[in-house]
């Protein structure tokens, strides 16, 4: 079987996971991802997030985790002080397989885009996780932070993503999250991680 084809793009390290449909604003200033996102709006191309390993966010190219999402420009604007602001949604999960930098410091890399298993209904022991997906979405001011606004609470890959991306749990345990291929082995995470906090669920 031959392997899929892999994916040239420039790579933002950042400390923050991005999910798949997930909602993603920044603040652009470095000329290097100032000139990533020029590129990226002129070629209607993604460019990949991946969550920091070890480095910063400015400076020398950071190493990232191998697993992250591609992000895709769906909004931009110029703040008062002269920033670029970009709202980025996630679209595919990818894994790095080979990294490079370009002279201006740029990361990039040659990534598989990751194939999602197919989409089922969501099984009936895991609706107490979509009643509270429900429950924290229609509080006030939460809805602004979740992408899309039209839920599919009867999806396992939907709800786990919405919920991954809501967990108060740290960097680490999000990019576990991210890198767990299964949806419903994501759901079975999410349900433990959630008892360990002492949430009650819907029944």
């Amino acid at each position: 079987m031959a392997s899929p084809p892999l994916l040239d793009i420039p790579l933002f390290p950042l400390n923050t996971v991005l999910f798949p449909g997930g909602f993603l604003p920044l603040r652009i200033f470095e000329p290097r991802y100032l000139e990533m996102v020029a590129s990226c709006m002129q070629m209607q191309t993604p460019f990949g997030v991946a969550l920091i390993r070890d480095g910063n966010e400015v400076g020398t190219p950071a190493e990232t985790f191998d697993t992250g999402t591609l992000a895709v420009i769906v909004d931009f604007d110029k703040s008062k002080d002269g920033m670029l602001l970009i709202a980025c949604m996630g679209s595919d999960r990818f894994r790095i397989r080979r990294r490079y930098a370009e002279p201006s410091r740029l990361a990039r890399a040659e990534v598989e885009v990751l194939e999602e298993p197919e989409d089922r209904v969501l099984p009936p022991r895991f609706e107490p996780l979509a009643g509270f997906l429900r429950a924290v979405v229609n509080q006030p001011g939460m809805s602004r932070r979740i992408a899309p606004p039209d839920i599919d609470y009867g999806s396992p890959r939907e709800v786990a993503w919405r919920l991954a991306e809501l967990l108060p749990v740290g960097l680490v345990e999000q990019q576990q999250l991210l890198e767990i291929a299964d949806p419903l082995e994501r759901l079975a995470r999410i349900d433990a991680l959630l008892k360990d906090m002492d949430f009650s669920l819907p029944m």
